[in-house]
């Protein structure tokens, strides 16, 4: 017999920027999509939304859970995905969908997107935080969300370079994130890393460990967790047609970001961080890289799918 609770069941939603849904309007973010279908089911009537992710979270299963809090939209690691669950309090019987990701910013995309970082130190650190963080995270959301009806929804990531994204704006990037020199270890530098293979390392990656983080726990627990992937291809990555990311807007030196959020970010950015940093600059850029309300869109439906299975 399941677990009995009042009032409307709850699907929550944790972890960063892509769970967030960074540089997206309400009504395109996928869990905001994902719950207005759900709530045409007879099992999910009702079903209430309580978003606790936000850009920049770190799973943190390893590191000191203090530090201040920040507006969705700034990149920032606090409050850990650990504790963004820990901070739900509301009946716990009464949720039904658990929609979470977690680990690319423990790696760090400053990790990910670096020709000095090699890749045996990136499968490291996927490991370590793909791996064993989603492990020890899976185990204390599903012990804590133990009713019997309760679907708990892993979602991977993507590729964020390909061979096909443009030379300049992929060099505006890396400049962003604080990789100096970027045109010339793209150009006709040797011995370092290739960028294209470290960001399909990553996607593919992440994915394994991801799903072999649920495949782990699943059955301690009623095998209630399902992993999703994206959806995403290599032709979906950064600076080509086929995009479904977010990029810069204009022409070079790339003066804003193209999401609808970029004025209020320059704003919060400006608040959070030393006006004129490196993270505030980064902050103010943020949408870059991240799904785009057609990105978003691939997420819902590979999340229906799940569902439908």
């Amino acid at each position: 017999m399941g677990a009995t609770f009042s009032g409307p069941p709850i699907m929550l939603s944790m972890g960063d920027s892509v769970i967030w849904g960074q540089g997206l309007q309400e009504w395109n973010k996928f869990d905001s999509l994902v719950c207005d279908q759900l709530r045409y089911r007879p099992e999910y009537t009702g079903l209430t939304l309580v978003r606790l992710a936000h850009s920049g979270a770190i799973i943190g299963a390893d590191r000191d859970q203090t530090g201040r809090a920040a507006p969705g939209e700034v990149p920032w690691s606090f409050p850990t995905v650990i504790q963004q669950f820990e901070s739900y309090d509301g009946d716990p019987d009464a949720v039904r969908v658990v929609l979470l990701n977690g680990g690319i910013n423990d790696v760090s995309l400053q990790v990910i997107a670096n020709p000095l970082t090699t890749p045996g130190d990136l499968s490291d650190l996927i490991q370590q935080y793909c791996g064993k963080g989603m492990v020890a995270l899976l185990q204390s959301v599903a012990a804590r969300f133990s009713n019997p009806a309760c679907r708990i929804i892993v979602t991977g990531y993507y590729q964020i370079l390909s061979a096909a994204s443009s030379f300049a704006p992929t060099v505006a990037y890396l400049e962003l994130l604080g990789i100096t020199e970027a045109s010339t270890l793209l150009g006709t530098a040797t011995g370092f890393s290739d960028l294209v293979a470290l960001s399909h390392l990553f996607w593919q990656g992440s994915d394994t460990a991801l799903s072999n983080a649920v495949d782990e726990v699943n059955p301690r627990f009623g095998n209630r967790i399902t992993f999703v992937r994206s959806g995403f291809t290599e032709e979906n990555s950064l600076f080509q047609d086929s995009s479904l990311l977010w990029v810069f807007s204009g022409t070079p030196p790339f003066v804003d970001a193209a999401d609808d959020f970029r004025d209020f970010r320059a704003q919060v950015c400006s608040n959070f961080y030393p006006d004129g940093s490196v993270d505030c600059l980064e902050c103010r850029f943020a949408s870059v890289g991240h799904p785009t309300a057609g990105g978003a869109i691939k997420y819902y439906e590979q999340i229906m799918q799940a569902f439908a299975a």
